[in-house]
């Protein structure tokens, strides 16, 4: 054998390293080598071998491996040899330990060295533990020198995933061209100045600029809102001779990522809503006190007629005509108790189905469950046990059904008319697999699709605003809201009410007429010669009602303004039309999103990689629990993961975990996907 390589060590006297450290004879890389050490217990050879740099270090770890070969490299580049002692077949576990080298090239250090040895012995089925030195100059001979040996081995750490490159990772050349990947999102269609209803316009767009948040937000909200101030109390028959008619109940959302100041929107549109709650309560409080008071009195009367007639039946004197009289006297005072008063509500967060029913049959005007969080609200409809409540909500968004509950307990409670709207927020991931199903036609029964009034914007850009509250567009909205809330439709707008029918009710006028069959006709035809999916066409179908709705809302916020009267003009079939355009191209997007969902997350995750979220060496788990958007399903990682390995800007790797165990795979990035612009 040629001597290939020859390092001196040069100590002090007390064995101590000297300031020269080591020198060498051969080069790093041409004259590397590695070399055996036999087990301490040569007879009984465990299968183990520990492979490091240094001799030195390998002599003061030997007592700790009495029954493992040592595998020892002159350096660095000398682990490239080490593979070649591995043939006999009888290696079956193996320890590397590189050593912690600071060097700017990641690609010229010893653990990228090690990380490469590991993962080809794993190719040979060997098991493999790779280490280092939490610190630079941490070595096994300095900790033995320090009596911390031990405490050393149990300090090691395993290779970052930095390093965790094979050599030709290294290089640009061998990677493809990224394909550029978009997110996805359709264009919508957006909500102009002129599409807000004039009362509340200026007051709307107050909010939005304010809030800095889109200005869809606080007008679906608002537009909910008037839906069922009106309630039961008005309807529509959109045809000029048809019985069909159509309560304006509508459901609605705000679909945006966490932080689109969704909620906050909610609750500056909804204080209206809580300033007639509050004064109905009043109200409600003056209104009890009073029937105490009427209560008391009747109680105290019909003791009085209790003890005439009780004196009246021991008299043997008193005749039967008397008795008669006493008797027809408290029959009547029974029949007349004080009308206990209800309290008027608007809208409630959470409420069991009888409660909500039993909320309804004092308010047939309908009632508004207003959710922070309309996951929360989708979820509690798909648990096992709860269909009766989901059949519930399904006939009380037409607004004209009538609803009888039977328990045990609470006895029979019917209400002659449910009318139900639900308005809230949700996240896009939340929302998707609700649509999904839609979708796919396994649980499509129509609830997403009574959801017309659900917009998800782009987000604005965001500026500093710090002014006062338009208070004068603020007070006109709610003397507006308030004038719609008190109003008699029959007295104030004209509206019909028939014998038989329950609910008033306003056609449009001629020329409103003719742009509702036009505008039908259309919707029609594209329905039945539509390649939609089943659900968008469902989704479409419900506009039926959806832009008669919306006529009747606008035509009564202009008669509450006193504009008009009678029946809903051209002015505000229009704008119903307008609205439902604006609407459909938010459903499409929301439609899509979902449909496409993989192409999504896809675009979602290379903008997250573009802005350095993530390092070289991450998994699955590692996207799942940054909780972005769209990307917080395991199933949907997934599969944007493949689409970004397949489209060039991701490769994947097999890594067992160090102490055995399940593969994973690791994935790294692509260098030149710093070249592709953002989208």
């Amino acid at each position: 054998y040629g001597v290939k390589r020859i390092q001196r060590i040069f100590l002090n006297p007390d064995g101590s390293k000297h300031p020269k450290g080591k020198r060498h004879l051969g080069s790093n890389e041409k004259d590397s080598a590695a070399f055996t050490i036999s087990p301490l217990n040569n007879k009984d050879f465990s299968g183990h071998v520990v492979i490091l740099e240094g001799l030195e270090d390998a002599l003061s770890l030997r007592s700790e491996y009495p029954y493992s070969w040592f595998l020892v490299a002159t350096d660095k580049a000398g682990l490239k040899h080490v593979q070649g002692f591995f043939k006999s077949g009888k290696i079956k576990e193996c320890l590397i330990i590189a050593d912690h080298d600071t060097d700017d090239n990641p690609e010229a250090t010893g653990q990228v060295y090690a990380w490469q040895l590991g993962q080809k012995l794993e190719d040979m089925g060997i098991q493999v533990t790779v280490k280092m030195p939490p610190k630079p100059k941490e070595d096994a001979n300095s900790a033995l020198q320090s009596g911390q040996l031990r405490t050393w081995l149990k300090s090691l750490i395993d290779i970052p995933v930095e390093y965790h490159r094979t050599k030709e990772e290294f290089k640009t050349e061998e990677w493809p061209e990224p394909e550029e990947i978009t997110a996805g999102l359709l264009p919508v269609v957006p909500l102009d100045d002129e599409l807000i209803p004039e009362p509340f316009r200026a007051w709307i767009i107050d909010i939005s600029n304010r809030m800095q948040c889109p200005v869809d937000y606080p007008s679906a909200t608002v537009i909910v809102m008037c839906s069922i101030l009106i309630g039961t109390r008005c309807s529509i028959r959109p045809k000029s001779k048809d019985s069909w008619q159509v309560v304006p109940n509508l459901w609605g959302g705000l679909v945006g990522n966490p932080s689109a100041l969704k909620t906050p929107s909610i609750q500056e549109a909804t204080k209206m809503l809580t300033k007639l709650e509050n004064k109905a309560f009043e109200k409600f409080e003056a209104a009890q006190i009073q029937y105490q008071r009427d209560l008391r009195s009747w109680e105290m009367k019909k003791k009085i007629y209790e003890d005439e007639l009780k004196n009246a039946l021991k008299s043997k004197k008193t005749e039967s005509v008397v008795v008669e009289e006493v008797e027809s006297r408290l029959s009547e005072h029974e029949d007349n108790p004080p009308e206990e008063p209800n309290l008027k509500r608007y809208s409630t967060s959470d409420s069991t189905v009888p409660k909500l029913q039993e909320l309804m049959s004092c308010n047939l005007q309908g009632l508004l469950i207003l959710r922070d969080e309309l996951h929360g609200f989708l979820m509690s409809l798909e648990q096992e046990g709860r269909e009766s409540d989901r059949a519930f909500h399904l006939e009380a968004w037409s607004g004209q059904g009538c609803f009888t509950f039977d328990r045990i307990g609470r006895g029979t409670i019917r209400s002659e008319l449910i009318c139900e709207s639900v308005f809230g927020s949700i996240q896009p991931a939340r929302i998707i697999p609700n649509i999904r199903q839609t979708l796919s036609g396994s649980a499509n029964d129509g609830l997403v699709q009574r959801f017309q009034v659900l917009v998800y914007p782009d987000v604005n850009t965001w500026s500093y605003v710090d002014k006062l509250p338009d208070k004068d567009a603020e007070n006109r909205a709610y003397r507006l809201i308030q004038k719609l809330n008190d109003m008699d439709f029959v007295k104030d707008a004209g509206a019909i009410l028939e014998d038989g029918n329950k609910i008033p009710y306003l056609r449009f006028s001629p020329d409103a007429q003719e742009l509702f069959k036009d505008w039908i006709s259309d919707l029609e035809n594209r329905l039945r010669n539509s390649e939609e999916t089943p659900a968008v066409q469902e989704h479409l179908g419900k506009y039926r009602s959806l832009m008669p709705s919306l006529a009747l809302i606008f035509h009564l916020l202009d008669v509450a303004d006193g504009k008009v009267f009678g029946n809903v003009t051209i002015t505000s079939a229009q704008l119903a039309a307008a609205w439902c355009d604006y609407l459909e191209s938010h459903a499409r997007r929301i439609y899509h999103m979902a449909g496409n969902i993989t192409q999504r997350a896809a675009g979602n995750l290379t903008m997250k990689i573009k802005q350095g979220k993530l390092d070289d060496g991450f998994t699955a788990r590692d996207v799942q629990r940054k909780g972005w958007s769209i990307l917080t399903e395991k199933e949907v990682v997934n599969f944007a993961l493949i689409e970004l390995a397949e489209a060039g800007w991701l490769k994947s790797k097999k890594q067992a975990p160090p102490q055995g165990g399940k593969t994973k795979d690791v994935f790294y990035i692509n260098p030149m996907v710093k070249n592709i612009s953002n989208t």
